[in-house]
C-alpha cells in the first residue's frame, strides 16, 4: 500500500510540472511564458538544483526554437523587460550559472 501511494503521490508531482508547463507553452502568451520560464530558472538556482536549472533551460530552448520568428522577438523583448524588472533576480541566475560553471 505505502508503494502505491508513493508511486501516486510521485506521479501526481510529475504530472503536475509538466502539466504546468504544457499549460504555460498552450494557453499563455509568448510573453507571460518567457516570464514563467525566467522565474522557473531563477526558483532552481536559489534552491541550488543544477539538475532542475538545465532541465528548464532545455525545455526554454526548445520553446523558443519551436516559435516563429516574431514570436522569439518578442519572447526577446519580455526578457529584456523582465531582466529590467527583476535586475536582482537577473544577476543572480547570471552568477549563479558561472559559480557552478554551467556551460550551454
Amino acid at each position: 500500500m505505502k508503494k502505491l501511494i508513493i508511486t501516486l503521490t510521485l506521479g501526481i508531482a510529475m504530472m503536475s510540472i509538466t502539466s504546468c508547463r504544457w499549460i504555460h507553452e498552450t494557453f499563455y502568451s509568448v510573453e507571460r511564458c518567457t516570464e514563467w520560464y525566467l522565474e522557473e530558472l531563477y526558483d532552481a538556482a536559489a534552491d541550488n538544483d543544477v539538475k532542475e536549472f538545465i532541465e528548464r533551460w532545455d525545455q526554454l530552448q526548445q520553446w523558443m526554437n519551436g516559435l516563429s520568428e516574431a514570436d522569439q522577438k518578442r519572447a526577446d523583448k519580455a526578457y529584456d523587460r523582465w531582466s529590467d524588472e527583476n535586475e536582482g533576480k537577473d544577476r543572480y541566475i547570471e552568477h549563479w550559472i558561472d559559480k557552478n560553471d554551467i556551460d550551454f
